[in-house]
């Protein structure tokens, strides 16, 4: 009877007792025979299957955790491409000679650029965040009255906006620097409006060599039309023999003369009426 108890019961609850240890250490390919009888039997059989179903949940779980370490692996390669390219197009921003000032659909500042610091006097800390009407100041060159057309607000709105002709930036410290604007939208990849980019650009220099060439071609045009009129003058004086008769021989050539006289003061008048429509473009925009 004990050999019975022994071989029948005994051996296979040690038998239970040692694989449950293996299984509880880690070791999932332990499992139990299949020589015991009865509940005991049927209670091997029902630990095999849970240690084959925790053998695979743990291989299921080792494949997600994997998976997961790639995806991140991944997303982190994508991370610093982004950065990457975020750096190249914030450096890019901030080489361009042009103020870059980009604001969302609210009007508020999230971009803003050295060329801007410059033109305006706000730092980037002060500017970011900032509605645009609190940094941005602009006046007319000619009488210094401020520029009440709002043309941001209206390309916001979806508005197209006309030239404003010459304006000056109002900056921080009340320095005014003549300028030219432009303004367009910002969209994503699906179309949608992300905000306004407006660039800024100091036209100083522009605004100097146009003062001058216009200086020129008012001098330059007086100067060539004083001399030209002097010497229609003269040639009309000899035709109407104020200088004694005319002779025959030089009547062709005096002829020659007048008609080039005529058609180069017809040019130097021609030059003043174009510097004049120029000058007059402006002068037609309300409020320059």
């Amino acid at each position: 009877v004990w050999f019975l108890i022994h071989k029948l019961v005994l051996e296979p609850i040690e038998h239970l007792n040692e694989v449950a240890k293996t299984v509880a250490s880690g070791d999932l390919s332990k499992r139990v025979s299949k020589n015991a009888l009865g509940e005991i039997g049927e209670l091997s059989h029902n630990i095999n299957i849970m240690i084959v179903n925790l053998t695979s949940a743990l291989q299921n779980m080792a494949n997600l955790l994997r998976n997961e370490k790639i995806k991140e692996k991944e997303l982190a390669q994508i991370l610093k491409r982004v950065e990457r390219e975020k750096a190249k197009d914030e450096a890019l921003l901030s080489s361009i000679g042009d103020g870059a000032i980009a604001i969302n659909p609210e009007g508020r500042i999230f971009l803003f650029n050295k060329a801007a610091v410059t033109l305006t006097g706000y730092t980037i800390l002060e500017a970011l965040g900032k509605h645009y009407s609190q940094i941005l100041r602009f006046v007319y060159e000619k009488g210094n009255n401020p520029v009440t057309e709002d043309f941001i607000q209206k390309s916001l709105n979806g508005v197209h906006t006309a030239l404003l002709g010459k304006i000056m930036i109002l900056g921080k410290d009340g320095k005014q620097l003549p300028i030219t604007q432009s303004i367009t939208q910002i969209k994503d990849f699906s179309n949608n409006s992300l905000g306004m980019m407006i660039i800024l650009r100091d036209v100083t220099k522009e605004r100097a060599l146009d003062k001058l060439k216009d200086e020129f071609v008012s001098i330059a045009s007086h100067e060539l039309r004083t001399p030209m009129t002097a010497i229609k003058g003269l040639i009309s004086m000899i035709f109407e023999g104020d200088y004694g008769l005319i002779n025959e021989a030089i009547k062709e050539p005096l002829n020659d003369i007048s008609a080039s006289t005529n058609r180069l003061i017809q040019l130097v008048n021609d030059v003043l009426d174009v510097s004049r429509i120029g000058k007059n473009t402006y002068e037609s925009i309300p409020g320059v």
